[in-house]
């Protein structure tokens, strides 16, 4: 990695630490479980990468399904406990829904690469703010507005140093 795609991680980093704010008690075990999240998500991102460069997206997106099933299985028949019949059709639309976006996370890293992807993953902290401060009731402090701020440019710049970078030609 060149020494501006460092630079750039090393921004988004420090604007980790502007909404995390090091020091102020929000440092504790309970930040582990969203950090954890994170580090899966990015984990599964650049693996769905991976495979859909050898194999057609279908492979992917059936494996992961049954893997998903087996593991959640094996982990959540201990813990069962009975739903009521709304439940059941909510669960089928969330399982619905579940299986759309798989399908199209997988997809959309077949057909375009990650240079082109990623500016659309930054939607996901848009979204997710929205849904805390509108459904949630959660306030925004400026660290946050300040940090997220500041992971979107270094994002945005390292995606911008990429694609100028990258060897220009026909496409296939």
């Amino acid at each position: 990695m060149p020494a501006s795609g460092w630079l750039a991680v090393a921004a988004g980093f420090a604007g980790i630490l502007v909404i995390l704010q090091p020091g102020g008690g929000i440092l504790s075990l309970d930040a582990a479980l969203p950090f954890a999240a994170a580090l899966m998500l990015a984990f599964y991102s650049l693996l769905t990468r991976l495979a859909t460069r050898d194999e057609p997206g279908f492979v992917s997106f059936f494996w992961s399904g049954i893997l998903g099933t087996v593991l959640l299985t094996v982990l959540g028949l201990p813990a069962w406990e009975p739903m009521a019949g709304r439940d059941w059709a909510l669960m089928a639309v969330y399982g619905a829904l579940a299986i759309l976006g798989n399908w199209l996370m997988i997809t959309c890293y077949e057909i375009a690469d990650a240079g082109t992807v990623q500016p659309f993953a930054y939607l996901q902290m848009v979204f997710s703010t929205l849904i805390g401060v509108y459904i949630f009731g959660e306030r925004l402090e400026p660290t946050t507005i300040a940090g997220a701020a500041i992971i979107v440019a270094a994002g945005i710049y390292a995606i911008g140093r990429a694609s100028r970078s990258a060897p220009r030609g026909p496409m296939p």
